[in-house]
């Protein structure tokens, strides 16, 4: 095999700077520009001694999500996941967001669809898979509802809510547009106040979380999909 067939095979290309062959680097979501923070898969990772999982780094920023180690309200580190098993764990930022354009992802499991709140600040806002067939969206206390698909137990998925300054709002699984049960706008004067990520009714594997402040290209969208499938 070629080197520069084996490069290709591993996502990588060359370019010749002044006569000698040099590799790009892999694309990274750190190449959109609208990202402000990013809590990547087995990385920045704090645990204690039993396991409870204490801090996640902000990778992007210096937002880090934080826990208070106890065991009845901490995640747990699940090879190089963070499990949240019971409704009481959950990890806080250090400094609450206040979004208006927004992008919002994530790639995570659970043992059952219904998995109730994902990510939630207080009763006003929060992102909630109600069931197997519904999930919902609350921004500032406006909710809106979306036909759900595409998300089975114990499998690994791609999530992502997006707000455009005009007020409309996609939600994706795995880069495939669900479709709205209604209106699809809440206007970005209605701030989306987030606190926690964690506090589901069943077992949730987070594996990766994505913050941007604003809509993302199709074309990042794909390869933001694409580099998550990798995890």
């Amino acid at each position: 095999m070629t080197q520069d067939n084996h490069n290709n095979m591993l996502g990588l290309g060359n370019t010749i700077t002044g006569g000698a062959v040099t590799e790009e680097a892999a694309w990274a979501p750190s190449d959109i520009s609208s990202l402000i923070h990013w809590y990547k898969y087995d990385t920045g990772i704090t645990q204690d001694g039993d396991g409870d999982i204490t801090a996640w780094a902000d990778r992007e920023g210096s937002n880090n999500l934080t826990a208070s180690g106890d065991t009845a309200d901490s995640p747990q580190y699940d090879s190089g996941a963070v499990k949240f098993v019971e409704s009481g764990d959950d990890l806080d930022w250090d400094t609450p967001l206040s979004l208006g354009t927004l992008s919002f992802y994530m790639r995570f499991e659970s043992d059952d669809v219904a998995v109730d709140w994902i990510v939630k600040g207080g009763s006003t806002d929060w992102i909630k898979i109600q069931d197997n067939t519904d999930f919902r969206l609350k921004m500032s206390n406006t909710r809106r509802d979306w036909a759900l698909s595409g998300i089975s137990t114990d499998t690994k998925v791609n999530l992502g809510v997006e707000r455009a300054s005009n007020g409309d709002i996609g939600v994706f699984v795995d880069n495939s547009a669900l479709s709205p049960d209604g209106s699809y706008n809440i206007a970005t004067s209605s701030t989306f106040d987030i606190t926690k990520i964690g506090s589901p009714l069943e077992t949730v594997k987070m594996y990766e979380v994505l913050v941007f402040n604003d809509v993302l290209s199709s074309e990042d969208r794909g390869l933001l999909n694409t580099y998550l499938n990798t995890i």
